[in-house]
């Protein structure tokens, strides 16, 4: 299953990311600044969001904090992929964050303060570590059965 997933991963055209965003112009902001680098997946719920992961999981999620109802932090319970291993999160909102739920996440930027180029920058090495990870595992998967084999 491992190896299948990986695969599957290494088969789409660019990295899907996931942004979980209320606000409508910063969804927009966010698909200019990233596309067509990558592919992204918008939600203004965390119902879109949930909908989104159980049908297309993300290589990275990038999660507003403040939205009507809810916090974007409600959706890491669901941010783990096929294989059981928790999607990259990166948290990008103009709300302060705890340093408890910052240690929950990959990366924090302060849409006040981080720039879009920095959202990028983040997005890049979170996608590149994660397609080393499932290298890694897909080649260690492939050593392990030759070792059976053998």
């Amino acid at each position: 299953m491992a190896l299948r997933t990986a695969i599957a991963r290494a088969a789409r055209p660019v990295p899907v990311i996931l942004c979980l965003d209320d606000d409508a112009d910063m969804l927009q902001v966010m698909a200019e600044t990233l596309e067509p680098e990558v592919r992204i997946c918008r939600a203004a719920t965390i119902d879109q969001a949930r909908a989104i992961v159980a049908s297309d999981p993300p290589d990275v999620a990038v999660l507003d904090l403040h939205l009507q109802g809810a916090s974007g932090l409600d959706l890491l319970p669901y941010l783990v992929d096929a294989r059981g291993i928790a999607i990259p999160v990166i948290v990008h909102s103009a709300q302060d964050i705890t340093d408890d739920a910052a240690a929950l996440v990959d990366a924090v930027l302060v849409k006040s303060g981080e720039s879009l180029a920095d959202l990028k920058a983040t997005v890049r090495r979170l996608v590149r570590a994660r397609a080393a990870g499932a290298a890694r595992e897909a080649g260690g998967v492939g050593r392990a059965a030759e070792e059976q084999a053998g």
